[in-house]
């Protein structure tokens, strides 16, 4: 049986959680100058999945109190670093989690949920969850305060309509702020 549960990540053992992802990407990650700059601030929370005592899962989650979507000062939360152990794999374990994560969010009061992935690969399992393809750049300030832009976004609703509407629209920018992913 897996047990979804979601901790404030001051609160994660963060050793458990860097080896399991070595473990799952076969490697420490190596991180290239660029990526540190554009990603680097620890998450808001952890979603951890649990088979017994085993860690199997896990998903970084952000809450954005500071997004500008257009003209409009809103909330996001941002779900990133989905990751599944080879050996738990396609048991609806990072849907479990991307669920979870969603309540929440939405528990968060967060007007819409984002998160960056190769569509071509996973937008399949995304949208089980209501995430549908951004179409269209989306921005973010990088550690050296630069703004950098991504183009592989993928939106879905979680308290406000009509600003997740507003950010679908081609016309309207994103800006999610500095960035964490």
């Amino acid at each position: 049986m897996i047990k979804i549960t979601i901790v404030r990540y001051g609160d994660a053992d963060l050793g458990k959680i860097e080896s399991f992802k070595d473990e799952v990407r076969g490697k420490p990650a190596e991180r290239s100058q660029e990526h540190i700059r554009n990603f680097f601030r620890p998450p808001d929370y952890i979603v951890l999945a649990h088979a017994g005592s085993k860690l199997v899962g896990m998903i970084r989650l952000d809450v954005r109190k500071e997004v500008l979507v257009g003209s409009v000062h809103t909330t996001c939360g941002m779900i990133g670093g989905v990751l599944v152990h080879p050996d738990h794999r396609m048991q609806g374990i990072a849907q479990m989690m991307l669920k979870e994560a969603m309540q929440k969010l939405y528990r968060e009061k967060m007007a819409f949920a984002m998160l960056c992935t190769d569509i071509s690969k996973l937008g399949k399992l995304y949208k089980k969850v209501g995430f549908v393809p951004l179409n269209k750049p989306y921005y973010f300030i990088n550690s050296d305060g630069i703004p950098t832009v991504d183009n592989e976004g993928m939106i879905a609703s979680v308290c406000e309509r009509e600003t997740y509407e507003l950010a679908r629209r081609a016309d309207t920018k994103i800006n999610i702020g500095p960035s964490d992913a």
